[in-house]
């Protein structure tokens, strides 16, 4: 006979892995179809897709948006989102989670439905509080078992191609939720700082000489400012607006593409420790 799996049972394996990731991206997700997939065995089931989507706000620690995801079944379930980047470059993501109870957690990331970029995202353990936290997407170098290899790279970069890309979520341990992704080119940036800073310079907003819109504020040389934007006013979290940078004079702006600027925004700027 040729080459084929004759045995997968409860058991997570690379080849696995590369036949799910390539089922939900070619055949469920286009189709809007949300199935369960059985491997062979004597046995039991795998299943292969398992969201958890609840709009709650736990009131001793509230999420950063109405909603987050989790898995209901061990090392299953995928969540994709789609992002874009502007200009060819190294990228990092700050991940936003919650976790529940005192066991090692963990989830898995991949980049472009691509199952050799996935790895394992494992939650340091002084970060196992029921508290809300940002912690950086980290890895395994792609060893998939075993706990003494947690974090071997951390952060993960991705060199990632100016346009459009997208990042899979997939469900690793229970009580592992997941509400907030930011991605960013500048290793300085840090959203607990962003989170944590009351000062916003008051903001003058204008066309700009080759078109888009210019932001404008006085600044202090010396010190780090980031701009940053949001759809509406409902939303708690706000989005960075390029890298932070330092300011030379009394007076910076930040430039918003005109592709950008067309749609409706809301701009601030937060200056930095």
């Amino acid at each position: 006979g040729g080459d084929f799996i004759a045995q997968a049972i409860d058991m997570h394996t690379t080849a696995k892995a590369a036949v799910l990731a390539e089922l939900e991206a070619r055949i469920l997700t286009p189709r809007g179809l949300d199935y369960r997939v059985q491997f062979t065995g004597p046995t039991g089931r795998t299943p292969s897709k398992q969201r958890s989507s609840s709009p709650v706000r736990p009131p001793d620690a509230p999420a950063s948006s109405p909603s987050w995801v989790a898995t209901t079944v061990t090392n299953s379930g995928i969540d994709r989102m789609s992002f874009e980047v502007p200009v060819d470059a190294n990228y990092i993501f700050w991940c936003r989670i919650q976790t529940r109870g005192s066991a090692h957690h963990s989830f898995f990331v991949s980049i472009d439905s691509l199952p050799s970029t996935e790895d394992i995202v494992d939650i340091p353990d002084e970060e196992n509080t029921d508290d809300w936290k940002w912690i950086l997407l980290s890895g395994r170098g792609g060893v998939f078992f075993g706990e003494a290899f947690a974090n071997t790279i951390n952060p993960r970069v991705f060199g990632l191609a100016a346009g459009r890309h997208s990042i899979a979520i997939r469900g690793g341990t229970l009580d592992t939720r997941i509400d907030s992704l930011v991605v960013t080119s500048d290793p300085l940036f840090d959203p607990r700082q962003v989170e944590a800073i009351t000062e916003f310079p008051t903001v003058a907003i204008g066309p700009a000489a080759a078109g888009g819109l210019e932001l404008q504020w006085s600044s202090v040389p010396g010190r780090r400012y980031i701009a940053i934007s949001k759809a509406n006013l409902i939303e708690r979290q706000w989005i960075p607006i390029g890298d932070a940078f330092r300011a030379t004079s009394n007076r910076s702006s930040q430039s918003i593409p005109e592709s950008t600027a067309n749609e409706t925004q809301f701009y601030s700027v937060v200056s930095l420790p």
